[in-house]
């Protein structure tokens, strides 16, 4: 018996040996070093352990170098790919980012190959989404930075996966809110590459991988037309204006995401053209007609000169972080709920009938706060409402800014998104996001974001940490499961500092007000670009 047990044993031993080392060389076989090239013929010292459990890969810069290294992966069906690694970086680098591509003749990680940047400082997973594998099987997958003394890039493992969702080829939009560029440019306001050149700005964006855009259309701004103290410029940000911008990011290959205000102002009021159609009126169930047939008309009239001009909307959003709802009092969502769904489904209801191939977003103030109240907080509410309700919809769209976020990190926000996903199975899309690239405004101000929440301290309020926040969050937006978070949009990129330009106009005597974000935009107090492109740039 004795010796049946021992035998037993001697045999369960030779076979984990053999499959450690048959997982080895699982692994050596589909996991080949390629030629690195590298800038000047500078030493890039490497070191790899392929084991069944774990790849490790770091890469040390002895002296500035421009440099890449590669892996060949072969023996994969065809299809689309992601990779997922955790990955740390430190160091004093433009750039430092990830890659996988088809394996052909050249190498390198340029060209319109999926790439992610690598977070700073902190070891976190970093996602390489839309990789396409050809009929020959084989996936490549390196790195590529620039460096300085000290940098330093870890691999620390890393997992290729199948996409299972996908037919074409993920592809993430990124972008920023272009609603008051023809403003800021009236004011005279010139833009600047990073060389000094005067530049049109959505050259510059276009260049530094911009694809997307933001324009938040208002119905009819102007004085007399606020909240009785502020007002917004006459002549901006109206359909004629907005019909104009959008064929202006028409040009440069932007995808649109058009924004329904169904304001005068930042407010969430009824506008004056639809308040005339109710006046004196007492029924609210006629009130809402009347107001549910304004808001179709007006989507579809604008929706149709869209059309027009060859500038339909990839996204349309139907209000503005509209959770507390829009036409108050009767679109309250606490009070007046039902009312609410009547205007959004018209809203749903126009866009389809000129474009079915739109997708509607409704636009909430979230910040991931469902993560901190264990599921229960503004997203779970109010699209439980809309679901209770027989609310219209296709993505859900959400803000998340540090500020408002307090304790929230960019995996927070990773984490709401799979939370929100798996409960109401709709894309998400992140509509509002910003960071300080300095503390002050213009005017000496904190501005609007006068912390950063969770990065208070771990990003500087300077270039470098304004660009830094958006890789990590960039990160995070590619993480979120079967890549479903569809896009990235930041609030604002081009209200730069200037005389004339700011976030409203006093009634009391017509004078600009003081400009909240010129201390978060992509430029500098003197209109030239700053170091955030590389985070758009490099993903």
């Amino acid at each position: 018996m004795r010796k049946k047990k021992k035998l037993v044993a001697i045999i369960v031993m030779l076979t984990m040996v053999v499959l450690v080392i048959l997982g080895i060389d699982f692994y050596k076989k589909i996991i080949k070093p390629l030629d690195m090239k590298m800038a000047n013929n500078k030493k890039i010292k490497f070191v790899a352990d392929y084991s069944a459990r774990d790849n490790k890969l770091v890469v040390e810069l002895d002296n500035p170098v421009s440099g890449n290294f590669e892996y060949k992966i072969d023996g994969l069906e065809e299809g689309y790919y992601y990779i997922s690694a955790f990955a740390t970086y430190d160091g004093n680098c433009d750039y430092c980012f990830l890659y996988g591509r088809p394996y052909i003749i050249d190498v390198g990680g340029g060209g319109d190959y999926p790439k992610t940047s690598v977070p700073v400082k902190e070891k976190q997973q970093v996602v390489v989404r839309g990789i396409k594998v050809k009929k020959d099987g084989y996936l490549v997958f390196g790195s590529r930075m620039s460096g300085g003394d000290d940098s330093k890039l870890s691999i620390h493992s890393f997992r290729v996966n199948r996409e299972t969702n996908q037919d074409s080829q993920y592809n993430l939009l990124l972008g920023g809110a272009l609603s008051r560029l023809n403003y800021v440019e009236s004011t005279g306001a010139k833009f600047y590459d990073f060389d000094g050149s005067k530049k049109d700005p959505l050259d510059i964006m276009e260049a530094n991988g911009i694809n997307f855009c933001r324009l938040e259309l208002n119905n009819n701004p102007g004085k007399g037309r606020g909240d009785g103290k502020y007002y917004l410029p006459e002549g901006f940000q109206n359909q004629e204006d907005i019909l104009k911008i959008a064929k202006r990011a028409k040009k440069h290959n932007f995808e649109i995401q058009l924004s329904f205000m169904l304001s005068d102002f930042w407010t969430y009021g009824i506008p004056e053209d639809f308040r005339k159609d109710i006046e004196g009126i007492k029924d609210e169930e006629e009130i809402v007609k009347i107001l549910e047939k304004d808001l179709y008309e007006y989507v579809k009239d604008t929706m149709q000169k869209m059309k027009e001009q060859d500038t339909v909307p990839k996204y349309v959003s139907i209000g503005n972080e509209m959770n507390g709802g829009f036409f108050l009092p009767y679109g309250d969502s606490s009070k007046n709920m039902p009312n609410l769904a009547r205007f959004i489904n018209a809203g749903y209801r126009a866009v389809k009938e000129v474009s079915e191939d739109t997708k509607v977003v409704l636009h909430i103030a979230c910040n991931a706060d469902d993560v901190k109240w264990n599921g229960n907080g503004t997203g779970n509410w109010f699209f439980s409402l809309c679901e209770k309700n027989n609310v219209n919809y296709d993505v859900i769209g959400t803000s998340y800014y540090p500020f408002w976020a307090e304790t929230l990190s960019v995996d927070d926000f990773t984490q709401w998104c799979n939370m929100m996903i798996r409960k109401f199975d709709k894309d998400i899309l992140l509509m509002e996001s910003g960071f300080n690239y300095r503390e002050d405004t213009e005017t000496g101000s904190r501005g609007q974001l006068s912390n950063m929440g969770y990065y208070e301290g771990k990003y500087d309020y300077s270039e470098e940490g304004q660009r830094d926040f958006m890789i990590e969050l960039i990160n995070g937006i590619k993480c979120v499961n079967d890549g479903r978070c569809v896009g990235s949009l930041y609030w604002d990129p081009i209200m730069v500092a200037g005389d004339g330009i700011g976030w409203s106009f006093k009634e009391y005597d017509d004078k600009v007000d003081s400009n909240v974000i010129s201390n978060t935009t992509w430029f500098d107090f003197d209109h030239k670009a700053l170091k955030v492109f590389a985070a758009y740039k490099y993903n």
